[in-house]
This record gives structure tokens, sequence and C-alpha cells, in this order.
């Protein structure tokens, strides 16, 4: 950022406009987090992390980590004000998501989840979409005419919930573990480039030029 002023008029001016600016910074950090806020998303649809278990493809139908539906890049968002810019999400499995983590059941003997996409349409249509309303869904399955059952390993470590409708061939509908190993996968954070491109918001908001 380079300045030029023909007077002292013009110096003294401008040396007010960064003083005024310098005491009102919000709309400089608006556009940081908005810029914090883009990197972070831009790098969770790139996907450069450990790849998604096979168990998590087949239930999801994709081997891009963190995308899944969207809802998870749509929670991400910003806020700010006259000392402050911050990004990031609401949805409680952020900080999981972010840093990793070993999940296991708060009040269950076992997590529940289903092992494949037919299974989670299944699961989703009797109002499953997490562990406790898997179960949930379970008992609805079982008023509505199918056959649901629970088996476990003999040392009690893992098992699974099948269902058959009527006379039907059994298939799973719920692996049971207990407990499940997410990777970290960091994304929350500013590279090189992020903070290149914020000094420049900086210079040139202190310049006046970032309006």
């Amino acid at each position: 950022m380079r300045q030029r002023w023909t007077g002292l008029g013009e110096f003294r001016a401008f040396l007010e406009g960064v003083e005024r600016r310098a005491r009102s910074p919000a709309p400089l950090l608006r556009r940081v987090a908005e810029a914090g806020r883009s990197s972070t998303v831009r790098r969770i649809q790139a996907g450069d992390f450990e790849a998604n278990a096979p168990a998590t493809v087949a239930a999801k139908g994709s081997s891009s980590p963190l995308v899944d539906t969207g809802r998870y890049v749509q929670s991400i968002s910003v806020a700010y004000g006259a000392s402050f810019a911050a990004w990031g999400s609401n949805d409680k499995r952020a900080r999981l998501l972010h840093d990793g983590g070993t999940v296991t059941p708060k009040r269950a003997t076992f997590l529940a989840f289903p092992p494949d996409r037919a299974a989670r349409r299944l699961v989703r249509r009797f109002g499953g979409r997490s562990d406790g309303a898997n179960r949930a869904a379970v008992k609805q399955m079982r008023t509505s005419g199918y056959r649901v059952w629970t088996v476990v390993r003999p040392d009690g470590s893992a098992g699974a919930v099948l269902y058959a409708r009527g006379r039907g061939e059994p298939k799973v509908l719920l692996v049971l573990k207990k407990s499940v190993t997410v990777p970290a996968r960091p994304h929350y954070f500013l590279d090189d480039g992020d903070e290149a491109t914020i000094s420049h918001m900086a210079a040139e908001w202190i310049g006046g030029e970032l309006l």
C-alpha cells in the first residue's frame, strides 16, 4: 500500500482517518471473519484429510470426510465485534470433527449406527438420526410389522441389530460397538495464505481503501 499526499492538510486528514478507523474496526473484523469462514469451507470441500472408514463410506455413500449432507458446512457461521473476529459451528460434533477423539455411549451399552445406505434410509424413515433416536426407530419398526432383534458377541464387545420383514432374510439394521475412534481432521486454522490475505486487508483498511 502506498499513499501520496499533496500537502499537509491531506496528510492530516489521512491520519485522522486512520485514527477513526482504529476506533471502530468492526467492518474490518467482519471481513476477517468472513475470510476465515471461506478458507475453512474450502478446506473441508477440498477433502485433504484422512479418508472415511469403509463402514462410513458404505453408510453415507461418500468417501469425502466432513461433507455428507452438507449440514455441517452450512452450520459454519461468523461472529465479530469491536475487538474480535471468529468463525465456527454450533454443531455439537464440531470439536470432535476438528480434534478427533474416541466416542463412547453415555447411557447405553453400545453405540448404534447403520452399516450401509439402505439401512440408513430405513432407520431414518422411522425417525432415527442419532444413537438414541435409532433405538426409538427400532421400537417403531416393531409396531409396523418388522421383526427386529439383537445379537451380541459372547464376550460382549460388539453386536448387531437385525431385522426382517415377515419371513424375509435377516439383514443388519444397526452395528453395535463399544466405541468409535474419529481421526483428527483440523480445518479451523489460518495458513500462510490466509495470514497474507488478512494482512493485506488490514493494510487496505488502515489506508482507507477497504471500506
